[in-house]
């Protein structure tokens, strides 16, 4: 099923729609046992998410004649399908197509078919870049193995698993791949090798996993590494679910009791007893405390990279904000344009949730405890985008489902960064002095937010805006407008690589 056509773009994953008999073939070299019964037996990702396939046929086409060159835009002779499940159905042909009415062409033709079409959101491209990167850079890259410390693995993981998935599955199949085809893994049990993902949630499901996918270095942008939990209390029967028993609270939301995150949520949970977590917070829910003592990073092994901002006009244009924010001396370091007004004290623009597992919460709290404040100074939820950011002297910068984009636009944007991120260590921590140029504050402190930032005086802001010009370029990943984000990178990898030297993963 291969391309016949000269210099064909690889498709990677199920993101991009392949010929239907490709998954047919598929089939019968990744699945093994009864996988209509548990697609997690197939060693390919796009049984685990079957529902989400998109493929073509050309009509009238035998089947050794079908090939995966993507069709051209609204060709005629091309039958769009797409992956249904027959539950009722214990075998191979649980796993079916059915036609989809009318063209499906767009929006699903790869780069080269629609060249006004990104090849997905840009702000998931850094796992692909620092690749590239890697590739083009002498200074750090070998091709004698002998000569490595490092082993580098492309994984292409968005490609698999979009932005919500979790690359564990994908992991362990290309981590089997190289330690079965690769002498170099087993020097270190696989220690001395590196995959990045750019997902929203990172590494979460890892934790459930073997020690095979645990031990290579992760480049991830969600770091998220919740403390260990502790039995708060115990509260045996009661009509309450807050005082249901762990294992019958856990059965009745089909959980794992030996996750150690659900043991602490429920935990947790029941010592709550149906207060607020804190002040000013709606409710949270189960789901939501398990969430967040999921142990996504670890801080000793692996690295909290940046996400890509991109240039592109329809994606906020984020170069052309730099200059709007600082200045060049003529000694090639950036500085601060004071000269800009900047009138409104605190911004926020963004989506939340009702479940309260979204942002940790965060959002949904500062929206319950300052949305309706009337005061002129304040732009929450009001009026977003660049302007108001660069109008704005502190930005809040949540996350969202996972990591969150708004810290690294508040840096571009020159605009101090209100961090409220419980458990997660910010990108690149080990390698930035945070206390320089932004604010953390706390969830048991988010209702004291304003207090806090009022009382930053001048002169103290005044040296805020100057780390700010000073790191903002970490965030950066185009060489073009200065960026250092590939550079720092690598300086936190190479932290890694030493802890490694001196045992400490």
């Amino acid at each position: 099923m291969s391309s016949l056509r000269p210099g064909a773009v690889p498709q990677y994953g199920v993101r991009f729609p392949k010929n239907c008999w490709c998954y047919r073939q598929l089939m019968r070299l990744a699945c093994a046992g009864e996988f209509w019964a548990d697609p997690f037996l197939c060693r390919q990702p796009a049984f685990w998410m079957w529902e989400e396939i998109r493929c073509y046929e050309y009509a009238g086409v035998p089947e050794t004649d079908q090939r995966s060159d993507p069709p051209e835009p609204g060709k005629a002779d091309v039958v769009w399908r797409k992956g249904v499940r027959k539950n009722d159905v214990k075998s191979n042909d649980s796993f079916a197509f059915e036609q989809l009415p009318g063209p499906h062409a767009s929006g699903l033709l790869p780069m080269d078919k629609c060249k006004d079409r990104p090849i997905h959101f840009p702000i998931y491209l850094a796992e692909i870049d620092v690749y590239h990167r890697i590739l083009g850079d002498t200074a750090i890259r070998t091709e004698n193995p002998w000569e490595a410390n490092l082993f580098f693995i492309p994984t292409h993981t968005y490609y698999y698993i979009g932005n919500v998935g979790f690359p564990g599955l994908h992991f362990g199949a290309v981590f089997r791949h190289v330690r079965e085809a690769h002498p170099w893994w087993n020097l270190t049990a696989g220690r001395n090798h590196v995959a990045a993902t750019s997902n929203d949630r990172g590494c979460c499901d890892l934790y459930r996993l073997g020690l095979d996918v645990q031990r290579p270095i992760k480049l991830v942008h969600f770091a998220q590494a919740p403390r260990h939990s502790m039995l708060l209390s115990k509260n045996p029967g009661g009509g309450d679910s807050w005082r249901e028993k762990p294992e019958d609270l856990a059965a009745r939301l089909r959980s794992n009791m030996e996750d150690p995150a659900m043991l602490g949520a429920i935990a947790e949970f029941q010592h709550l007893a149906g207060r607020p977590r804190f002040r000013g917070f709606p409710i949270y829910e189960l789901p939501a405390l398990q969430q967040e003592r999921e142990i996504c990073y670890r801080p000793e092994h692996d690295v909290a990279f940046p996400p890509y901002l991109s240039s592109q006009p329809n994606h906020g244009a984020w170069l052309s904000v730099i200059p709007r924010a600082y200045g060049m001396g003529p000694d090639g370091k950036p500085f601060f344009l004071r000269e800009s007004k900047r009138g409104t004290l605190l911004y926020f623009n963004g989506y939340s949730k009702v479940d309260m597992a979204y942002s940790a919460g965060v959002r949904q709290g500062l929206l319950a405890l300052f949305k309706d404040n009337p005061r002129e100074d304040l732009n929450i939820n009001r009026v977003g985008g660049v302007a108001a950011m660069l109008s704005s002297r502190f930005c809040f910068t949540p996350m969202g489902f996972g990591w969150g984009i708004r810290l690294s636009q508040a840096m571009l944007a020159g605009c101090v960064p209100v961090m409220t991120h419980d458990h997660t260590w910010p990108t690149l921590w080990d390698v930035l002095p945070y206390e320089r140029f932004s604010v953390r504050v706390s969830r048991h402190n988010l209702h004291r937010l304003l207090d806090l930032i009022e009382s930053i005086t001048p002169e103290q802001l005044a040296k805020l805006q100057d780390g700010l010009a000073e790191y903002y370029r970490a965030f950066v990943w185009q060489t073009e407008a200065g960026g250092l984000a590939y550079n720092y990178t690598m300086l936190s990898l190479h932290r890694r690589l030493l802890n490694m030297w001196t045992g400490m993963f």
